[in-house]
C-alpha cells in the first residue's frame, strides 16, 4: 500500500505493543491542554503501547512537572516515572522508569514503592481526567483519560533492609513465610532480579519491627541498606519483550524456570496472598498459565514484528529525516513499527540521509542502516558513469556525480595540498555517492586501485565514512576537518556547522546529500560561519572550511604584498630622499627626526586608499606589535586622515 505522512502516522497508532497490531484510528489529536478533549477516544502516552480506538489522544509530549509541595507532586500525564523520580525520589508510588505516569494509571501498571501494596488508582493519587464528555478531578475512574496526576510523597521514618541471594529456594521460603504470617506488615516488599542474582528489599515502619521479624526470620543474611527505591528501575534498560501480570503467591514455584534464565530481568511485588510479576526479556517467553497478564503486555511466545526495535523513541529526536518531514513516522522508530505489520510501503522512510545518528542513540544498538539499505530507493544515474584520473601516493577522491558540482572545491583542495607539500592526484570513482553510502562499501576494483595510495583525501563526510570502512582510518582524511584546526586557532569563537555524518546528536542539517540522492529540492538555511561539508557549502552558501581557509590565505598574501610595498618604499625614501634631513637632526632633536620619518611614510602611503591602509595597519600590528615602523605608520595615517577631512 502506498504511504503518505498521514497514513504512516495513523498506522503507527494502530500499534498496540511490539507483538500486537490493531486497526488504524480515523483521527489523532495532539494534546497540549485539557481544552483539546472534545469527544470520546483512547489515549497514547508512550511509543511502545496503546489502545485501539477511532479517535486517539496523543499525550506523549504532554509531560513535565506542574507543581509540588512537601507532601505531593503534580505531573502531566505523559511524564515518565524516570522524570518524576529524578527530581522527587521520595514519591510513594512509581513504576518502570520508561513508563509514563498517565499510562501506569490508565493501563493499571504494577506499582512499586512505599504504598502499602495499594494501586495508583486508590487514594494515593488525585487525578484530573477526561470521561463522558467532561474533565473531572478526584479519585480516578477506569476508562478516563488522565491529564494531571497528583502523587503522594513519603515523609514517614522507615527501615530498609535487603537480602542478596542466588538461590531461588530462598525466595520460595520467603513467600511461604508471608503466606503463614496472616499479616502484611510491610510498606513495601519487592524482589529485583538481574542476571542470576535476586535482591530482596523490605521496607517497614519501626513500630512493625516485631511483626516483620517473624517473616524475615525465614532467611538469614539481611542487612540494613540506604533507601534506593525508584533508582533500581533505571537498571532494567529497554528489553524487547515486557510481560506484566498477577498470580497467587503460592504459585511462586511456577516461575522458577523463567527466573533461572540469566537473560530475563524481573521485578516482583509480594503481597499478602498474591504477587505482581514484571518480566523483561530480549526473547519471547513461555509463561505459566497461572500468570494473568494485563491486556497491554506483549503476547507470550510471539515474536515481535518490530525486529529488535524497542520503540523507545530516542532516535526520533535526533533524526534529520523526521525533522525534514515533520513527522515521527519518518524516523527509524516509525520504520520498525510499521514495515513488518502494517502492509504500508515504507521505502520513503528508509530513503533518508543515512547519517547513522540513530544508531548512536539506539539503546539496543540495532544496525538500522542495514535494514534501511534493503528498502531505500535512491535515484538512478542518467547514463554510464566515467572513471577518471590516476592514483598517486596522495589522492583526492570524489564520485562521478559530485565531480562537476564540487569543481571549485576540488581545484581549491589540490592547490591547498600542493601548498602543504602534498602533490595530490584526482581520482573519480565511477559510482554515485548515494550508491556507495547505501552499500556502505567501495566496489572491489576501486578498493584494489586505492590500496596503492598512501594517503586518501575527500570532500564530503558521506564518502569519508565509506572510505574509513574500507581502509585504515589513519590513511583517510576529510580535508575540512584538517583545516578546521587552523581556522579555530585564529578564531576560537568560529561558528562551525558539523554535518550529520560528523555528529552524534541533534543538530542542523543541510539535506544536501538527500537532495543529491533523491532529486529533491529541500530548503535549508544554516546560520554558521563555516561548514565541514562541500555539498552543504554549495547548497547553502556557507563557506566550507577549505573555502574560508583559501580566502583568508589569499587575503593574507595580499596584505603581505601591501605591507611589503609600503615598507620597501618607506625604506627607500629614508635612505635616499630623506637621508640628509635625518643626518642633520641627528643628536639635535629626536622628535624632529621622527617627523622626518613620518614625512617619508606619508610619501609611501599617499596612493593607498583608507581601506588598504586600515588592513596594512592591522597587519603591521600583528607582525611587528609596537615596533618603530608601526609607530611611524600610525602617525602618518593620523596626519593623512586629518588632511583629507
Amino acid at each position: 500500500m502506498p504511504a503518505n505522512d498521514n497514513s504512516l502516522e495513523l498506522a503507527f497508532y494502530g500499534l498496540l505493543n511490539k507483538t500486537r497490531f490493531g486497526p488504524f484510528p480515523k483521527k489523532v489529536v495532539k494534546v497540549s491542554s485539557e481544552s483539546d478533549f472534545k469527544e470520546e477516544g483512547v489515549p497514547r502516552f508512550e511509543n511502545f503501547r496503546g489502545a485501539p480506538g477511532e479517535v486517539v489522544y496523543d499525550l506523549r509530549d504532554f509531560k513535565g512537572i506542574v507543581s509540588w509541595d512537601d507532601t505531593t507532586v503534580t505531573v502531566r500525564a505523559g511524564t515518565t516515572w524516570e522524570e518524576v523520580i529524578s527530581q522527587f525520589p521520595d514519591v510513594a508510588s512509581y513504576s518502570v522508569a520508561e513508563f509514563s505516569v498517565g499510562g501506569s494509571l490508565y493501563f493499571g501498571d504494577p506499582i512499586f514503592g512505599l504504598n502499602e501494596f495499594r494501586s495508583l488508582k486508590s487514594a494515593l493519587a488525585e487525578v484530573t481526567y477526561f470521561k463522558d464528555g467532561s474533565v473531572k478531578t478526584g479519585q480516578y475512574e477506569d476508562g478516563g483519560i488522565p491529564l494531571f496526576i497528583r502523587i503522594k510523597r513519603e515523609k514517614t521514618k522507615l527501615i530498609w533492609k535487603e537480602l542478596i541471594t542466588r538461590n531461588f529456594k530462598d525466595i520460595i521460603s520467603l513467600s511461604d513465610a508471608i503466606l503463614t504470617a496472616h499479616v502484611a506488615p510491610f510498606r513495601s516488599l519487592e524482589v529485583w532480579k538481574t542476571g542470576d542474582t535476586f535482591r530482596v528489599i523490605a521496607v517497614y515502619t519501626p513500630i512493625r519491627e516485631s511483626l516483620v521479624g517473624a517473616v524475615l526470620s525465614a532467611l538469614t543474611g539481611w542487612t540494613e541498606t540506604r533507601p534506593t527505591g525508584p533508582e533500581s528501575l533505571k537498571g532494567l534498560g529497554w528489553p524487547l519483550y515486557w510481560y506484566f501480570g498477577i498470580t497467587q503467591l503460592n504459585e511462586f514455584p511456577s516461575l522458577e524456570r523463567i527466573l533461572a534464565d540469566p537473560d530475563v530481568a524481573a521485578v516482583l511485588r509480594l503481597e499478602r496472598t498474591r504477587m505482581w510479576v514484571s518480566l523483561f526479556s530480549f526473547k519471547p517467553l513461555k509463561l505459566p498459565p497461572s500468570l494473568a497478564l494485563t491486556p497491554y503486555s506483549d503476547a507470550p511466545e510471539t515474536e515481535a514484528f518490530t525486529t529488535g526495535c524497542v520503540l523507545c523513541g530516542k532516535c526520533v529526536s535526533v533524526c534529520p529525516h523526521a525533522e525534514l518531514k515533520r513527522s515521527f513516522a519518518y524516523s527509524p522508530m516509525g520504520f520498525f513499527a510499521l514495515y513488518s505489520a502494517s502492509g504500508l510501503d515504507v521505502s520513503d522512510v528508509a530513503t533518508c540521509e543515512f547519517c547513522g545518528i540513530c544508531e548512536n542513540v539506539c539503546p539496543v544498538k540495532l544496525p538500522i542502516l542495514s535494514y534501511y539499505s534493503t528498502k531505500a530507493k535512491f535515484r538512478e544515474p542518467q547514463g554510464p558513469l566515467q572513471e577518471e584520473g590516476m592514483i598517486k601516493d596522495v589522492v583526492l577522491v570524489v564520485t562521478a556525480d559530485t565531480k562537476d558540482l564540487l569543481k571549485d572545491e576540488i581545484e581549491g583542495t589540490l592547490v591547498y595540498l600542493g601548498v602543504k607539500g602534498e602533490g595530490a592526484s584526482l581520482y573519480v570513482i565511477p559510482s554515485t555517492l548515494a550508491s556507495l553510502v547505501k552499500s556502505g562499501s567501495l566496489p572491489p576494483d576501486v578498493k584494489t586501485k586505492l590500496d596503492a595510495a598512501k594517503r586518501i583525501y575527500t570532500l564530503t563526510p558521506e564518502l569519508d565514512k565509506v572510505l574509513r570502512k574500507s581502509f585504515d582510518e589513519s590513511k583517510v582524511a576529510l580535508v575540512h576537518q584538517l583545516i578546521l584546526g587552523e581556522l579555530i586557532a585564529n578564531k576560537p569563537s568560529l561558528k562551525v556547522h558539523y554535518p550529520c555524518y560528523l555528529r552524534s546528536d541533534k543538530g542542523a542539517c543541510s539535506y544536501a546529500f538527500y537532495d543529491l540522492a533523491t532529486g529533491s529540492k529541500t530548503e535549508a538555511k544554516l546560520d554558521y560561519e563555516v561548514t565541514l561539508c562541500s555539498l552543504a557549502s554549495v547548497k547553502t552558501g556557507v563557506p566550507s572550511a577549505l573555502t574560508l581557509y583559501m580566502k583568508e590565505r589569499l587575503l593574507k598574501d595580499a596584505l603581505v604584498k601591501l605591507k611589503s610595498e609600503v615598507e620597501n618604499l618607506y625604506t627607500e625614501l629614508l635612505t635616499e630622499t630623506y637621508v640628509e634631513d635625518l643626518d642633520w637632526y641627528a643628536g639635535i632633536s629626536e622628535e624632529a627626526r621622527e617627523w622626518v620619518k613620518v614625512g617619508a611614510m606619508l610619501q609611501a602611503i599617499k596612493d593607498k586608499s583608507n581601506d588598504e591602509l586600515e588592513k596594512v595597519e592591522e597587519y603591521f600590528e600583528l607582525v611587528e606589535k609596537q615596533g618603530e615602523t608601526t609607530k611611524i605608520l600610525h602617525k602618518a595615517m593620523d596626519t593623512k586622515l586629518k588632511r583629507t577631512r
